[in-house]
């Protein structure tokens, strides 16, 4: 038999192997050019396109492809050639010289790279057409066009490109070192766990109760960088439980020794090998606590951007009238409602001056209007911050400041600071700068009729008896407004506002970022299950050699079905639980002072249950795929 025909009697052995390689690796490169092509799109990125609370929703998954293909890729590349270890080994016991051996490993993995790289490239780009059919035809985005992008695909292949090469680089290094009994003994090797120590393992629940009591307790928007220590100092402290595992099963061993006898197989078992299960646990939590809570975000989001639309735009339409711009006398307005079947059942209008990137109102005009009870007293000012109170977002804003103003007779008149207030009272329109002030009627009719470079301007608040009449309306008076507008220069300062607009905009917003992180928490949750097929791979024939002992002497089949159990259990079910507990605390207090948090744990608790459920259903797939290969 030559060289050529035993390699492809192993494939042929191992073409599982090779396949299951080839797909997800094929896939990872697929996710990751679908996020570079839509990133690196321009007309995506363009705000006048496509608004930025859209385009912004794919920075995040687009930094997780990335992290996740750096991780992804040489992990499973070491996996892959673990398993195949065994039969290199048998080369170079035939004669076979090292050199050789280790030139057919590389051209053998770059040969599935190149193919693997190529099926992924053109599957991303059918996927980047699906991605452009939904935000075009599904959200109705318009101006976005679907095309190839070639810098998507050079900056896709440049990457993994460096990324198969120093996985396959290093591989072939670390192989070359290895004797023939090493690569004999690599797939039953046992992987013993370091010395447990009570002290890191109680460290550990330390840890994680300061993050917690932190979190509910002493977290402020104020400080939201404080949510990623807290998130790394969490990740220490599970890393010290788990590392540190062996210390509860002692305490057990000692407390409750009928309990630990019991089930004596399992610990024995689980300390053996415990190097390599304390490994893929914590990281396949990870990846399934940031699929949980990325595709929890939609839910909690949604919510509070509803929340915010009606607290931010208390009216359906409102546009400036200034400069000449937007008018439109009341004869025309209610003609134009009639023909578009609307009927205006609310219509105010208040006054304000610009001046000096100042929006000034009177507080009297305000008061009656708004129904408010501002004080303001002569010569003095009151800064008005146009927000909702209890967003959960940070507001670093500064004090309330006094205005100066050179009147047309050379005087100069002052007027002090007194104090701030938070409320949204015209809401958010172009036409207003960041500094609103209230004055007393007298100063501000004094600055109206006798300040330099002051403008005259009000603003038009419109409520029709429905959101849809309101948009149809809202519609008509932008058309008028085109055509009867003197200047066309700076449109969007003057330009008109409907509620019907920021909601359509906001569920598109809303629905996108569904669409999107769904699919990076497929990618996320994929590569978690690839991690624990290919454990239980690496350790299949170790495996087989145990119950084989096992059954020598007497074990019976139920007997070997509940030790397998336990074990795939271990690995299937806990980085579920610890990522559903994880996505649950983080999520909620991020979401907590946004008053969100109810229903963020309502979504974690439904995807983080699926997530159980599935694993659940793969513990009982790989029960009878072992039970198969073993009994």
């Amino acid at each position: 038999m030559t060289y050529g025909e035993m390699r492809w009697k192993i494939f042929r052995y191992h073409y599982k192997s090779y396949l299951l390689y080839f797909i997800c690796c094929g896939c990872m490169i697929a996710g990751f050019q679908v996020f570079a092509g839509i990133f690196m799109n321009s007309e995506f990125m363009n705000p006048e396109i496509v608004t930025s609370y859209i385009s912004s929703d794919i920075y995040a998954p687009s930094a997780i492809a990335a992290l996740l293909s750096l991780f992804f890729i040489p992990y499973s590349h070491g996996c892959f050639n673990r398993q195949l270890k065994k039969d290199y080994a048998v080369f170079l016991s035939l004669g076979l010289d090292a050199r050789t051996l280790n030139r057919s490993m590389i051209g053998e993995n770059a040969l599935i790279a190149a193919a693997s790289l190529a099926a992924g490239l053109a599957a991303g780009g059918l996927l980047s057409y699906g991605f452009y059919f939904y935000i075009i035809h599904v959200l109705h985005v318009d101006g976005l066009h679907m095309g190839f992008n070639p810098a998507s695909y050079a900056v896709t292949a440049g990457w993994f490109i460096l990324l198969y090469a120093g996985s396959i680089a290093w591989g072939a290094y670390a192989d070359f070192r290895q004797t023939i009994a090493a690569l004999l003994k690599e797939s039953i090797r046992a992987r013993k766990g370091m010395s447990s120590s009570k002290l890191i393992f109680l460290l550990g629940w330390v840890l994680e109760a300061a993050v917690i009591a932190y979190l509910f307790f002493w977290y402020d928007a104020d400080h939201n960088n404080n949510l990623a220590v807290c998130f790394a100092i969490g990740t220490i402290g599970m890393l010290l439980i788990i590392f540190h595992f062996m210390a509860a099963v002692d305490f057990l061993k000692t407390r409750l020794p009928r309990f630990y006898y019991k089930n004596l197989f399992f610990f024995t078992d689980l300390a053996h090998r415990f190097g390599s299960t304390k490994k893929i646990i914590p990281l396949t939590a990870v990846l399934l606590g940031l699929a949980i809570f990325f595709q929890a975000w939609p839910f909690a989001a949604g919510q509070i951007t509803k929340r915010d639309v009606e607290i931010m735009h208390p009216y359906q339409i409102a546009y400036p009238v200034i400069d000449g711009m937007n008018r439109i006398s009341e004869q025309n307005l209610h003609e134009l409602a009639e023909e578009n079947h609307a009927k205006i059942i609310k219509d105010r209008q208040i006054d304000f001056l610009s001046f000096e990137g100042n929006s000034i109102f009177s507080a009297e005009k305000i008061n009656q209007l708004f129904h408010k009870d501002y004080q303001v007293e002569e010569g003095t000012a009151v800064t008005v911050f146009q927000y909702p109170k209890e967003d959960g977002r940070a507001h670093r804003l500064p004090a309330g400041r006094g205005l100066g103003v050179d009147l047309a007779n050379g005087e100069h008149a002052y007027y002090a600071p007194a104090g701030e207030v938070t409320d949204v009272l015209t809401g958010d329109l172009m036409a207003l700068s960041d500094g609103v002030m209230l004055l007393h009627e007298k100063d501000y009719d004094r600055i109206k009729s006798q300040a330099d470079g002051c403008y005259a301007g009000s603003i038009r608040l419109l409520d029709c008896r429905s959101q849809k009449e309101s948009q149809r309306l809202g519609d008509a008076l932008t058309v008028y407004f085109a055509v009867s507008n003197e200047s066309e220069e700076d449109a969007d300062h003057y330009s008109l506002y409907t509620k019907s607009d920021t909601i359509t905009e906001d569920n598109q917003t809303n629905s996108f970022m569904l669409f999107v992180f769904s699919v990076m928490d497929f990618m996320l949750y994929l590569s978690a299950l690839v991690m624990l097929h290919f454990r239980i791979a690496i350790h299949l024939e170790g495996d087989r050699k145990k119950y084989e002992s096992l059954k020598k002497i007497g074990a019976a089949s139920g007997d070997l079905d509940w030790f397998m159990g336990k074990e795939i259990k271990l690995m299937f079910l806990t980085p579920a639980v610890i990522a559903l507990l994880g996505a649950a605390l983080y999520g909620s207090a991020l979401f907590l002072l946004s008053g969100a948090a109810q229903r963020y744990l309502f979504g974690v608790l439904v995807i983080g249950c699926l997530v159980i459920g599935v694993q659940v259903l793969l513990c009982r797939f790989y029960m009878g795929y072992c039970r198969r290969r073993f009994l």
